[in-house]
């Protein structure tokens, strides 16, 4: 199936129906295909046709989802844009993608003057977008064919592109059929459970692959209703919608479960909210996390795993029989092994490289073959996390390979200890990393936002302290940063990449300072943030170290 053929499903099944709630705006099934039509019409006397990529960098608005689907009746290819990135990396993306169209909102009018210059052409939406001209409003009559979809299964819907953890973002090639399967698979999980009464609150950025297929092109598989709002900030009418719009799927990352877990909801609250959906993906949830939101909010936490080169979703929990700390079992016409470092599949519970197979899997990395090629192996993606599959066929993540830290040849899980630290109640967020010591070691160093809300006292000493009687002393961080915010990407997961260069910062910092003083030199760069701490920390670290090691 074509991704516009849910358009044109949902408007012959439902076209009285509202798909999408914007502010004091209701937009039907049958509008939602008006629209698209339109700015097809549009997009194609700009010079749009099948296979040509278009940008699209704009916050949440229906000018954005009218965009998306403008793209795909053109069988173009759908390119989003993290709109968090700054300029030079939008700039990097426009170009790999090789983007001749970008439709963006007007804050980004800048940036839009200079990727103008090098050929790619622009259309401004969402707010304020009346005041720029072209706009997509600026409907032309309908006088040209549009080209028929495609019936190539493997045609090419959307280039999505990857955080950049690790030098420059790829670009995921995710094909019609991709998508469409995931969705289906997602739907055959959950049976009846949804279905088209249900409604979904719709507040991650659309440019990232979780919420786009489980928060957009779900709800619109299913004909259910949504109400879509620019962002997570503020939260309070979020809130809101979920109390008195009889909204019952909520998706989020556990980055705003882990706030709503430690903050007080009143009992009222709680008795007219009824029974929800709470689904969190993204990244790990913490069980302390997961525990709390069961018993403030009424309703079930379910908890899935997918990411962007399986369309995303691999598993889920399902809503009868769900597994505290799993990710659930593998979606149907969905395969997944566990295996060592010769892709050999192991034993139940052990420990190893989960890799995922079915037609969700994509098609590769755009214009990157040695990379796809390291990431595909006959038809099995290699997904770079550790898990165990347990005797159910549940998926259980330890962690990811990269962030695997071997200390003094000790496997130390960083998601193992900052689950023991997010249940201190002093604890609001916690990021474990290894980083190289003098003897080019690894050694665990914690991050830490403290809540608020806490009125005790809460530093290194009384997190060794606390952490003793629960893990292995070799697992204890030597070095604990209390920071006021910990950098996440869109979908909640920490980027720990920053992390590592702010440590990386204050001691480059200070190592410049010895050396300067050592020269009778001043020096009189202003100082990172984690300076002091890091100071503090090389300071007392030998006698530390004493300690740890007795």
């Amino acid at each position: 199936m074509h991704l516009y053929h849910l358009v044109e499903r949902a408007a012959t099944e439902y076209p009285r129906k509202t798909f999408i709630k914007y502010e004091k705006e209701s937009i039907t099934f049958r509008q939602l295909q008006d629209h698209s039509l339109s700015l097809a019409h549009l997009l194609f006397k700009k010079g749009v046709r099948p296979g040509t990529h278009v940008a699209v960098l704009m916050d949440n608005h229906p000018d954005y989802i009218t965009a998306l689907f403008a793209i795909m009746r053109l069988n173009a290819v759908f390119v989003p844009i993290n709109n968090f990135l700054k300029g030079e990396e939008i700039e990097y993306i426009l170009k790999d993608s090789e983007t001749r169209l970008l439709i963006c909102s007007s804050r980004f009018s800048r940036l839009a003057a200079t990727v103008q210059k090098h050929g790619v052409n622009i259309l401004y939406g969402g707010k304020d977008s009346a005041e720029k001209q072209p706009n997509i409003h600026d409907t032309p009559a309908n006088t040209e064919t549009l080209p028929r979809l495609s019936e190539d299964e493997r045609s090419l819907a959307f280039l999505l592109y990857t955080s950049g953890t690790t030098g420059h973002p790829k670009g995921v090639m995710l094909s019609h059929n991709n998508l469409v399967s995931n969705l289906r698979s997602i739907k055959g999980a959950f049976g009846d459970f949804l279905h088209s009464r249900r409604r979904f609150l719709l507040f991650l950025p659309l440019f990232h692959t979780f919420p786009l297929t489980a928060n957009l092109l779900l709800p619109l598989f299913l004909g259910c209703t949504l109400r879509l709002f620019p962002g997570v900030r503020p939260f309070r009418p979020i809130m809101r919608s979920l109390l008195t719009e009889g909204m019952d799927v909520f998706i989020a990352v556990p980055a705003i479960y882990s706030v709503l877990s430690k903050a007080k909801i009143p009992w009222y609250v709680r008795l007219f909210l009824g029974k929800k959906i709470y689904i969190s993906g993204g990244s790990p949830l913490a069980e302390e996390t997961f525990h709390s939101i069961n018993r403030k909010l009424p309703g079930m936490v379910l908890e899935g795993y997918g990411l962007s080169e399986c369309s995303p979703v691999v598993s889920f929990n399902p809503p009868d029989k769900s597994k505290v700390r799993s990710v659930g079992p593998p979606l149907p016409e969905v395969e997944v092994k566990v295996v060592d470092d010769d892709l050999c599949e192991l034993p139940c519970n052990v420990e190893g490289e989960l890799i995922v197979r079915g037609p969700n899997v994509m098609e590769g990395y755009y214009g990157n073959p040695q990379e796809s090629a390291q990431a595909l192996h006959n038809g099995w993606l290699r997904t770079g996390d550790i898990a165990r599959i347990d005797e159910d066929g549940y998926i259980f993540i330890v962690d990811r390979l990269k962030d695997l830290i071997i200390s003094k040849g000790m496997n130390i899980y960083p998601r193992e200890v900052e689950e023991v630290l997010y249940k201190h109640e002093g604890v609001e967020h916690a990021a474990v990393l290894g980083l190289p010591d003098k003897q080019l070691e690894e050694i665990p160093v914690a991050f830490i936002v403290k809540s608020s809300e806490y009125r005790g006292h809460l530093d290194e000493v009384v997190l060794k302290k606390y952490l003793r009687p629960h893990i292995a002393n070799y697992k204890i961080p030597r070095q604990f940063h209390f920071i006021d915010d910990i950098p996440l990407n869109a979908t909640g997961k920490v980027m720990k990449r920053e992390l590592r260069e702010q440590i990386q910062a204050a001691m480059d910092y200070l190592r410049d300072q010895h050396d300067s003083s050592a020269d009778n030199s001043e020096t009189r760069a202003e100082p990172p943030p984690l300076v002091e701490q890091t100071q503090l920390l090389e300071a007392t670290r030998e006698e530390s170290e004493k300690k740890h090691e007795t």
